[in-house]
């Protein structure tokens, strides 16, 4: 199974552009997208699981008091299956 980490801060509104082209290019391909957010102030992680009821791939970690790409990308390598 693929397991594609996303870092992310405040990109709500790239989201509902994101996940479609995601699922296009991703289709008959055993996978699941992490989305790894820093407590957005948009609400990005809020957006994302909205979203989850559309793509069932999708996982959502809201970090709170972490802030950073790289453990960003290593927290979601640790949740990845």
């Amino acid at each position: 199974m693929l397991s594609l980490v996303i870092p992310t801060y405040n990109e709500a509104e790239s989201l509902p552009i994101l996940l479609p082209r995601l699922q296009e290019a991703l289709r008959g391909i055993p996978h699941e997208v992490i989305i790894v957010d820093d407590d957005s102030p948009d609400g990005t992680w809020h957006k994302a699981e909205e979203m989850q009821s559309f793509y069932p791939t999708l996982r959502v970690i809201r970090r709170r008091g972490e802030r950073g790409l790289s453990s960003a990308v290593v927290a979601g390598f640790k949740a990845a299956r």
